[in-house]
């Protein structure tokens, strides 16, 4: 029995830059590039969306190293590029919802990375984890950490510590796998 997944319906088609030229000065900010080549391949609207922002959050992480390396700077270049072509080609449904939540992005994040941590403390709690609740606890993090982008300190502080919960959920999870 599959337990869940965050993400349905996956295709093959890949808009986001090859991550092994990754510049070794961007990898504070890679995880939340990771996270967003692994929702475009989804169907779902909610998760394109999240992708975007996603991405938006590596590109705001990254300006101020990219201001300073060429590399760098070209990588961020190039991810822009292809953002700004996905965001072209998105489907009429993921526009409405971008859209919708346009000026209101925080609350979007934080309702996406909520529903996704409770599932997963849920699973937890049941005593049914398995290593895709600690991704999910995971990736749930990276969500939490994408509010950072944008200014609203007051979601930040309350999030801060579903962040450092989470994280530490993922390694405990995998550690007792493990064992």
């Amino acid at each position: 029995m599959k337990e869940y997944c965050f993400i349905q319906g996956l295709n093959t088609h890949t808009v986001f830059t090859n991550m092994s030229s990754c510049p070794a000065k961007l990898k504070p900010a890679r995880h939340f590039l990771l996270k967003a080549k692994e929702l475009e391949r989804s169907k779902d609207t909610e998760h394109t969306l999240m992708g975007l922002y996603c991405a938006l959050a590596f590109i705001t992480n990254s300006l101020p190293v990219a201001r300073e390396d060429r590399d760098c700077g070209a990588f961020v270049g190039q991810v822009m590029d292809e953002l700004e072509k996905k965001k072209q080609n998105l489907n009429e449904e993921t526009k409405a919802l971008f859209q919708e939540y346009k000026g209101k992005e925080p609350e979007f994040i934080k309702r996406y990375a909520s529903t996704l941590f409770k599932r997963a403390d849920d699973t937890d709690r049941a005593g049914k984890a398995t290593k895709q609740t600690a991704r999910a606890f995971h990736a749930a993090s990276v969500f939490f950490q994408v509010l950072e982008s944008y200014d609203c300190p007051e979601d930040i502080a309350e999030v801060s510590k579903l962040v450092k919960y989470a994280k530490y959920k993922t390694a405990d999870i995998l550690k007792a796998l493990t064992a």
